[in-house]
């Protein structure tokens, strides 16, 4: 009897509201804290079933909660705990939804039976005024950065998603579509890689991305004739020096691109790796014009065919 004393004491002194039901699921205990968040007196409560008449629960989304999935109720038909949920409550009376955070556990006697049913909860309705407050100025925020025409970039630190959106896209020259949520593309972006040849080597080691370079240059080496010159720039950048070709240096550059995307480099577990190229085409336009022209020329058209959405070719003149 003292410890039961000592227990009422407790929880008096509680600053989180405390309702303990019976087995049947009348109330036959709640303290100060309980009235004070309900607005009503112990003789209101005492006795009653789980809620007063005309008071309804909905959760989160607006979803209104039959009797059954009242915290005490589903406790007494399923005898297991419920962990902070957040659920609405309306009054007969007052305008608008106070918002409460509930857990509620079963408590047995020797014999595993249910005896009584404790329900706990404190007032959570200006966290979720919070909420909304801040929910409306994101979307105000939303609604500027589209009406000024601005690219959004957002990273959530915690769980590591990133969010852009579609003006970001078109900035960098991508649509909507070809944005992945992850830092790994900034990156990406940021290193250009031969058709995000940097993934290669992250996922399947240096040695598979030799080994793709290798079948690039193979692929490229079978393609040329004998006098076309073919080097490494460095990285994953490689040349083709057509002569005599002129305009037509586009078409071999397309024939190149079909033959790469269908290669197969093998790797271990009986799998394959294929890539694609990006290639930016330029010819002389003038008998001044020098290999560094050429090549700054190609570079520009091979960044266009990135942006384009990579796996193409784009010319430029010199």
């Amino acid at each position: 009897m003292v410890q039961g004393v000592q227990d009422l004491e407790l929880l008096q002194k509680l600053q989180v509201g405390v309702v303990v039901h019976a087995a049947d699921a009348r109330v036959i205990f709640l303290n100060d804290r309980a009235c004070d968040l309900m607005g009503l007196s112990k003789r209101d409560i005492l006795g009653t079933l789980d809620l007063m008449p005309g008071w309804s629960l909905q959760d989160e989304k607006g979803r209104w909660l039959s009797p059954e999935e009242y915290p005490v109720n589903r406790v007494i038909s399923t005898h297991l705990p419920l962990a902070e949920r957040v659920l609405g409550v309306v009054r007969p009376g007052i305008e608008g939804v106070a918002w409460a955070m509930v857990s509620a556990f079963p408590v047995f006697d020797a014999q595993g039976v249910l005896e009584k049913i404790v329900i706990s909860f404190y007032d959570v309705s200006q966290l979720k005024r919070t909420e909304a407050v801040l929910k409306e100025r994101a979307e105000q925020l939303r609604f500027v950065l589209e009406g000024a025409d601005l690219g959004l970039w957002d990273w959530n630190i915690l769980t590591g998603e990133v969010m852009r959106n579609e003006r970001w896209a078109t900035m960098l020259g991508y649509t909507y579509e070809q944005i992945e949520h992850t830092t790994m593309q900034w990156s990406d972006f940021v290193h250009p890689d031969v058709d995000a040849f940097k993934r290669i080597n992250d996922r399947y080691g240096h040695h598979v991305g030799d080994a793709v370079l290798r079948k690039l240059a193979d692929g490229c080496h079978s393609a040329l004739r004998s006098l076309d010159v073919f080097g490494r720039l460095g990285g994953e950048e490689f040349a083709i020096l057509l002569p005599e070709t002129g305009l037509a240096a586009a078409e071999v550059a397309e024939r190149l691109r079909l033959l790469l995307a269908e290669a197969q480099v093998p790797i271990e577990g009986g799998q394959v790796v294929r890539f694609t190229v990006s290639i930016g085409v330029a010819s002389m336009s003038s008998p001044e014009d020098s290999i560094d022209t050429l090549l700054n020329t190609a570079d520009r058209a091979l960044y266009a065919a990135k942006h384009a959405g990579r796996n193409r070719v784009h010319t430029l003149s010199s």
